[in-house]
């Protein structure tokens, strides 16, 4: 019985011992896996503090290349208003020409209608007299 005494005796000092081993490996793995992680959430905080940086860079240059596009065809627009003026103008100014002259033209006509209509007026109040 003293043997199977001892060797239960030894037995839980083996079996603490063990206990005690276990709990300090498990705190270093659990150390472990939180530096781990620490580590892994850096990374990733890094990674996507770049990944935003590069997607400002890509929408700073999209925006840049559309302002310059938006520019461009607002410059084209205005180059082909100006040109529509100009022949809007020159359309106008050949039609007032032509308007002038054939006004000239009929007030001529009127200037002549008009001397004549004096003439018959007075050739009638004269016939009447008479």
């Amino acid at each position: 019985m003293s043997e199977a005494a001892v060797t239960r005796s030894e037995l839980k000092d083996e079996l603490g011992a063990l206990e005690i081993r276990l709990r300090e490996d498990a705190e270093r793995r659990d150390a472990r896996l939180h530096e781990d992680a620490e580590r892994r959430d850096a990374r990733l905080h890094k990674d996507a503090e770049r990944r935003d940086a590069l997607l400002r860079e890509d929408a700073e240059r999209r925006d840049a290349r559309m302002l310059d596009h938006v520019e461009r065809i607002r410059l084209g627009l205005s180059e082909q208003n100006e040109k529509t003026e100009t022949t809007l103008l020159k359309e106008f100014r050949k039609w007032a020409i032509s308007f002038e002259s054939r006004f000239k033209a009929n007030d001529a006509l009127v200037v002549g209608f008009n001397e004549r209509l004096i003439s018959l007026e007075e050739r009638l109040s004269d016939l009447e007299r008479k």
